[in-house]
C-alpha cells in the first residue's frame, strides 16, 4: 500500500455557477487546523470551464486554445469529481479561485481536501 493517499473533506463545499464571463474570485475556505493543499472539483456543466487558484484576487481563469496556455480545464458533464493541487488554505492566507467557462450555465464544486495519510 505505499504511495497511497487518504483525503477527506476539510471544509464546505463552494459552488459556482460560470458563463463565458470570467467569474469574480471567491474565497476556498478550509474548517481544519490541518493545511489543505488539495481540492476536490466537480463540473455538472455542458461547457468546458477552466479554474485558476491564486492567492492573488486579483488572478483571473483563461481558457486555452491552439496554440496557447491556459489554466487547468474541468470537462463537461462530469460524473465524479476530481483531486488536484492547490496553494496551501489555511486561516491566515486567502486561496481565491476564479473561472470561465466555454459555455453559459455550468456549476462547479469545489470543495477542500486534506491529506490525512
Amino acid at each position: 500500500m505505499a504511495n497511497t493517499s487518504v483525503v477527506r473533506l476539510g471544509g464546505l463545499t463552494l459552488c459556482l455557477s460560470v458563463g463565458t464571463n470570467a467569474h469574480a474570485a471567491a474565497i476556498v475556505k478550509g474548517s481544519t487546523n490541518d493545511q489543505i493543499n488539495y481540492v476536490s472539483l466537480l463540473n455538472t456543466g455542458t461547457g468546458n470551464v477552466a479554474i485558476k487558484f491564486s492567492t492573488i484576487a486579483s488572478d483571473v481563469a483563461v481558457l486555452p486554445t491552439d496554440g496557447t496556455f491556459g489554466d487547468y480545464v474541468l470537462p463537461a458533464l462530469m460524473e465524479v469529481p476530481i483531486a488536484i493541487a492547490c496553494p496551501v488554505i489555511n486561516n491566515q492566507n486567502p486561496v481565491y479561485v476564479t473561472a470561465i467557462a466555454s459555455t453559459a450555465a455550468n456549476l462547479v464544486f469545489i470543495a477542500p481536501l486534506v491529506d490525512q495519510s
